[in-house]
């Protein structure tokens, strides 16, 4: 539509432009008839003077346009270098804040894992204790060490506490800015690579839409954490050490017990998957800084 009446506007101010000398002359010579129409010499000084005057406006028009041009391209692209900049600079917050979450979410893990481990807490031991199928010195030894890694639990849990804080708040954060990212940022990112997990947008939204939904799961290991120390909050409150175990062989979640919870929960490829995602991110940025300093 624009380019339309642009066109238009053309065609009259050519019209007019070529029109005006012969209006002139049947102004002079038609119209009022009071004079001859000019001489030779007065017509082509005219022309000359008239000619000479179209093209230098068409000449400083033409300039101007270019300039101007030029200066919409070279602000768009500092535009675009900088919408780029600051999609790569949201996206570096980002990832690093998803990995100061991730570092401590492992410490939980390990720390569970290890705790289990050199308590022997187990389904296998829960069932032992519950049906009584071991002697009474065993069960004895047993339930005390099951107390103890409830124990040790809630010690881990009282030097941690000030990042267990809000845990649901804490995911809630970083689910609102994946989307603040994914819809402000993420149609500016520059996808320096060729291929990898960062390699165009798709690609990129699909790791932000599975980053998600890793870390919510991610998150009950916290939460997990959390319950584990409450079992031990109970037996101070009861100093019932078969209470201990019952509570650690209450359905938790599904048809699992809170043992078999975390043993089944797929941490350590969704970390694995994280760390893809950092290396890539990581690259991302190294050719990005070598891009734009050549």
């Amino acid at each position: 539509m624009k380019e339309k009446v642009r066109i238009v506007i053309w065609i009259i101010v050519a019209v007019l432009l070529i029109g005006c000398p012969f209006l002139i002359q049947w102004l002079m010579t038609g119209l009022f008839g009071t004079t001859l129409g000019g001489t030779n010499d007065g017509w082509l000084g005219f022309w000359g003077g008239y000619l000479g005057a179209i093209i230098t406006v068409i000449g400083v028009y033409l300039q101007i346009s270019l300039e101007r041009k030029r200066d919409q391209e070279r602000i768009k692209k500092e535009r675009i270098a900088d919408l780029q900049k600051k999609a790569l600079e949201n996206f570096l917050n980002l990832i690093h804040k998803v990995n100061g979450k991730y570092e401590f979410i492992e410490k939980c893990y390990d720390e569970i894992s290890y705790l289990m481990k050199y308590s022997e807490v187990s389904n296998e031991t829960i069932d032992k204790i519950q049906q009584q199928s071991i002697s009474y010195d065993d069960r004895d030894y047993r339930l005390h060490e099951i107390k103890g890694f409830v124990l040790q639990i809630n010690n881990y849990y009282k030097r941690s506490h000030n990042e267990l804080k809000d845990i649901q708040n804490q995911y809630d954060e970083i689910y609102a800015n994946v989307v603040t990212f994914k819809i402000n940022n993420l149609q500016f990112f520059p996808f320096t690579l060729d291929n990898g997990l960062l390699s165009d947008i798709n690609t990129s939204t699909s790791q932000m839409d599975l980053l998600v939904k890793n870390i919510e799961n991610d998150f009950e290991i916290l939460k997990i954490l959390i319950d584990l120390r409450s079992i031990y909050t109970t037996y101070v409150q009861d100093k019932d050490l078969e209470n201990i175990v019952a509570n650690l062989n209450d359905i938790y979640h599904g048809n699992n017990n809170i043992i078999e919870q975390f043993k089944s929960h797929d941490f350590m490829n969704h970390k694995k998957m994280f760390d893809e995602l950092m290396k890539d991110t990581e690259k991302a940025e190294r050719k990005y800084i070598l891009k734009t300093n050549i």
